[in-house]
């Protein structure tokens, strides 16, 4: 997945790593915004993925929600992310 720098997009780069379990991937409920269609996920703790993450919004709703510890998560698989790459030169003036 490619998009220019324009787009509306929200990075999250403080998960550790996926379930590896099951291979979902937790990510705070609070984190997730009806405004943002775009996410971008880089994980501390995981060295076997490298670089930046894309998932829609409406995939990580689809992943579900659960209680965990004090709060509630969306539990995405990790086979629904895609590699991003950031696209370097755009039609849009800055």
């Amino acid at each position: 997945m490619t998009f220019c720098k324009h787009e509306k997009y929200k990075v999250i780069n403080d998960i550790w790593a996926p379930k590896w379990s099951t291979s979902q991937v937790l990510i705070s409920a609070n984190k997730v915004s009806e405004k943002v269609d775009h996410y971008l996920i880089k994980f501390t703790k995981a060295p076997s993925i490298k670089g930046w993450l894309y998932i829609t919004r409406k995939d990580i709703i689809r992943g579900g929600k659960q209680k965990n510890g004090t709060g509630w998560v969306y539990t995405p698989h990790l086979d629904w992310f895609e590699d991003f790459t950031p696209l370097k030169t755009c039609e849009h003036t800055d």
